[in-house]
């Protein structure tokens, strides 16, 4: 009902204050169906067994529809027919072929870093003839060690914690073990057999007397602001890193939203976000739920990369950034434009615990 615009304008704007405040203008317009409808639509899929090839599965808040990704054309029809028995109005859901989306693993020329911080290049398991980026680093409360967090694929298995060790920039120079990678597990609303999580995310746990630069993240000297899949941003160090000093929550997370990524192949790329709790579903049977979807370059070797917002900071305290999460597949979507999948920070604290990921600004 657009006659109550102006009552719908200000109670957003009280729900979603801090969202609020980063938009210039609001838009009202007519929509076809409730956002408690669309989600009800989604758990009356859940319930039964997932339509084959189904890979992808969002609210679509901008579209006011139900958009449902498949890996192949062929799967489409099938798709289509099983929505079509589960009484859901095909009018209400969007049904498109998936983006070539992949773990974003790979090699990468980064050095080594004194002291370790995010952003930078971490060698791989024996056998995972690839690099990953170190996301952030972090500590335990009440635990003097300190820890980092990377892809959980990036020890050659998510979900089971086998003591993977690691090396910066290559194995041959250890620096940590893994500690926890939580298995997959099945709870109310999770929609596949075999398990879910919330993040591709571990915590490995650096050896002993290694440097550590807690809460800062590598800071290269210039960014790629463009959407050109073969572009990429600086992975020359800076004179300076950044600051970690909050984490932005998922709850602040909209289309359009302006991010950061620095990662050791593609370098420091920005982007937005496109599209906000995807649930990805995995051919295993597994699936990562509310992961957050973004026009973003990233290429092989970035996966672990830190999603950030950046900011200039107070005068005379340096530069500063925000967590919003940790970067883990990249691909292109049927266009040929960059898309990129990320874990919110509110997923990789449900999935590891209760971690200090920033120093707080007084």
């Amino acid at each position: 009902d657009t006659t109550a615009a102006a009552a719908a304008i200000g109670a957003a704007r009280t729900e979603f204050s801090a969202v609020a405040v980063s938009r210039t203008s609001t838009q009202v317009r007519r929509v076809d169906y409730s956002f408690r409808q669309l989600r009800q639509w989604r758990q009356r899929l859940y319930q039964r067994p997932l339509p084959r090839g189904l890979v992808l599965v969002d609210i679509d808040e901008r579209a006011n529809r139900l958009r449902l990704d498949f890996e192949k054309d062929s799967d489409l029809s099938h798709g289509r027919d099983q929505i079509a028995e589960l009484g859901i109005p095909p009018a209400a859901v969007d049904v498109r072929l998936a983006a070539a989306i992949s773990p974003a693993q790979g090699g990468s020329i980064q050095g080594a870093v004194l002291p370790r911080i995010g952003a930078i290049q971490i060698g791989g398991p024996p056998g995972l003839l690839s690099s990953c980026t170190l996301g952030f680093n972090a500590k335990k409360y009440n635990d003097p060690a300190n820890y980092f967090v990377t892809n959980a694929h990036c020890t050659g298995s998510i979900g089971v914690n086998a003591s993977v060790p690691f090396g910066q920039p290559l194995l041959q120079v250890p620096v940590g073990v893994e500690f926890l990678d939580p298995a997959y597990t099945t709870f109310l609303g999770c929609p596949v057999i075999n398990g879910c999580r919330y993040a591709d995310a571990a915590l490995i746990k650096y050896n002993a007397g290694v440097a550590v630069g807690i809460y800062r993240i590598a800071q290269t000297t210039f960014a790629y602001n463009g959407y050109d899949p073969s572009q990429s941003g600086s992975t020359v160090m800076a004179a300076t890193s950044l600051e970690v000093t909050g984490n932005v929550p998922s709850s602040q997370l909209s289309y359009g939203y302006f991010i950061n990524k620095i990662g050791v192949t593609s370098g420091w790329t920005t982007g937005y976000i496109s599209a906000t709790c995807v649930d990805q579903i995995f051919s295993d049977g597994t699936a990562r739920l509310c992961q957050e979807q973004a026009f973003l370059v990233c290429r092989p070797g970035d996966s672990g990369s830190p999603v950030f917002v950046y900011d200039t900071g107070i005068p005379g305290t340096g530069q500063l950034a925000q967590l919003v999460g940790i970067l883990h597949s990249c691909g292109a979507d049927l266009a040929g434009n960059p898309v990129a999948i990320f874990s919110p920070i509110n997923g990789v604290l449900s999935d590891l615990g209760a971690l200090k990921t920033f120093k707080p600004v007084y």
